[in-house]
């Protein structure tokens, strides 16, 4: 299977030959940001997946346009992670309050980690 990932932000794409779809593209395009010294504070680095990870959460992470979507469960609450570019990056998300959802821009991937870590 033939991947290619894109970021609008820093009009850039990477491809890569792979059998496991979804993964390797998220981490080539991270990798391809990293060395050309691309990379920012944008939803591509991961932290919040690898949290969930760590806590052997199943989620599911979609693309479109650039933009993550991330949903998953954590005690029988459904939440959501999803990212938008209107005027600068931003997610809306119910992370803080399960059943209320926020926008928040700026550091928003650093504000929700502090929020999930201590799940």
């Amino acid at each position: 299977m033939f991947i290619t990932a894109y970021h609008p932000a820093y009009k850039i794409s990477a491809s890569i030959f792979t059998m496991r779809a979804g993964y390797f593209s998220f981490s080539l395009l991270q990798y391809y940001l990293k060395i050309t010294g691309k990379e920012g504070n944008t939803y591509a680095s991961g932290k919040i997946q690898t949290l969930l990870k760590e806590k052997s959460l199943e989620f599911q992470y979609n693309e479109v346009d650039g933009c993550g979507s991330l949903d998953f469960d954590y005690r029988g609450v459904p939440y959501h992670i999803w990212e938008y570019q209107e005027d600068g990056w931003g997610v809306e998300t119910n992370v803080k309050h399960g059943g209320y959802n926020e926008d928040i821009t700026g550091d928003y991937e650093e504000e929700i980690f502090q929020v999930m870590k201590d799940w």
